[in-house]
C-alpha cells in the first residue's frame, strides 16, 4: 500500500520475494504475479486482484486483513474444449462498474464479466486463443489484452497481440461487437490505459492515454467518428521515447522506464502512474468530462462490424505512429516514491 499522505509504503499481504496461491490471514496469504485490480465495494473495503500467474481472481479484505480465492471462478491454466470455460488465462487486469454490480477482466485472448454478487463468469469477447479479428463479441479475436478501462458503456482495452501487433481497441457493450480504434505500429507495447472527454461522436471526442513499456512514453490518441470515418490523433505527451529513465519534468524532459499502472483522478485531473522502480503523478494535460456528453452516451450504433472504418488487419497499419513532440498543453511529471 502507498500512502500519499506521509509517503509511505506497506506491505498489507502476501511476502516480498515469495510465491504461492495460499489464501487465509494477510501476511500469510500468497500471490504468484499479482497485477490489476479494483475495490469491489463502495465502501472501499474489499479489493479484487487479478492474480495473474495463478489464472485466479483474488479477493483482500481490508477490515478482517484476509485474501480469499472466488472459489467459483478457479481452474488454473484451463479453459474448456469450447473455449468459454468460466476460468482465467493470465487475468491481467479488471475494472468494477459498482452501478450495475459487475467487474470486467482482461485476460490473454478474452474479455470476461465477473458478477460481483453470484460471482458468476460469462465470456464477452475473443475464446482465450491469441489471435486478432473485429466483429461481433464471441468471434472477436484478442491478444494479449492488458489495459482495460469502461467510459460510457464502452470498454476500451490494448491489446499487444503476442508483441507482433500492438492496437487499442474497444467492446460495445450494448451492441456486443468489437472494434479497432487504431493501430499503434511497431515497436510498441501499450499496458494500462485511462479514458476521458466524450463520446467519440462528432464534436465530441474521446481521449485514451496509455502507458507504452516498449517506447517509455505516455501517449495520448483521441479520435471521434463522424459520418463513418475514424478521425484519429496520436502524440507522445511525457518521456523521450526508447529513453530510460526515472525522473520528472515537463513533458519530453521527463524520464519513464516501462509505465504500466494507471489511475485517474478526473476530479483533480490527474493520472498516477506506477512505472518500473517508482510512482508518478501526470497533470496538466487531463481534460475533465466534456459538458455536452452524457455519462450513459455510448457509441453510436450505426457501426456495424462489417462497416467499421477502425477496423484495420495487422497488415494494414500505415498512419498511427506517435509524434515526437506533444502539440499542447505539456503535461508535468512529477516523482512520488521510488
Amino acid at each position: 500500500m502507498v500512502s500519499l499522505a506521509d509517503n509511505s509504503i506497506v506491505t498489507v499481504a502476501g511476502v516480498p520475494g515469495m510465491r504461492g496461491e495460499d489464501d487465509g490471514d494477510a501476511t500469510s496469504a500468497r500471490f504468484r504475479g499479482p497485477e490489476g485490480m479494483d475495490w469491489l465495494d463502495e465502501e472501499r473495503t474489499q479489493i479484487l486482484i487479478c492474480d495473474r500467474e495463478n489464472d485466479v481472481i483474488r479477493l483482500y479484505d481490508t477490515i478482517s486483513n484476509e485474501v480469499f480465492t472466488l472459489a467459483e471462478v478457479t481452474g488454473r491454466g484451463g479453459r474448456g474444449d469450447d473455449g468459454n470455460s468460466p476460468t482465467f488465462i493470465r487475468p491481467t487486469n479488471i475494472i468494477v462498474d459498482q452501478s450495475s454490480g459487475f467487474a470486467f477482466v482482461a485476460q490473454t485472448g478474452a474479455i470476461r464479466r465477473l458478477d460481483t454478487t453470484s460471482f458468476e463468469v460469462t465470456n464477452l469477447a475473443g475464446n482465450g486463443d491469441s489471435s486478432f479479428a473485429d466483429g461481433e463479441a464471441q468471434d472477436a479475436r484478442l491478444g494479449i489484452v492488458e489495459g482495460i478501462y469502461l467510459h460510457r458503456g464502452i470498454l476500451y482495452f490494448s491489446d499487444n497481440n503476442n508483441n507482433q501487433f500492438s492496437s487499442l481497441r474497444a467492446l460495445d457493450l450494448t451492441e456486443e461487437i468489437v472494434f479497432t480504434i487504431g493501430g499503434l505500429g511497431t515497436p510498441s507495447a501499450p499496458r494500462d490505459i485511462v479514458v476521458t472527454g466524450g463520446t467519440g461522436m462528432a464534436g465530441d471526442p474521446a481521449i485514451i492515454y496509455y502507458g507504452d513499456i516498449e517506447r517509455n512514453t505516455i501517449t495520448k490518441l483521441q479520435f471521434q467518428i463522424e459520418q463513418g470515418v475514424n478521425n484519429t490523433s496520436i502524440e507522445d505527451v511525457v518521456g523521450a521515447p526508447f529513453v530510460d529513465g526515472m525522473s520528472g519534468g515537463i513533458g519530453m524532459e521527463a524520464r519513464l522506464t516501462s509505465p504500466q499502472a494507471m489511475i485517474l483522478d478526473e476530479e483533480t485531473a490527474t493520472i498516477y502512474l506506477g512505472v518500473s522502480g517508482g510512482l508518478f503523478q501526470i497533470t496538466g494535460h487531463i481534460p475533465s468530462q466534456s459538458p455536452s456528453s452524457s455519462p450513459n452516451t455510448a457509441f453510436p450504433t450505426t457501426i456495424a462490424p462489417t462497416q467499421n472504418p477502425t477496423s484495420i488487419s495487422p497488415t494494414e497499419n500505415p498512419t498511427l505512429a506517435p509524434t515526437s513532440t506533444p502539440t499542447q498543453n505539456l503535461a508535468g511529471l512529477t516523482r512520488l516514491f521510488s
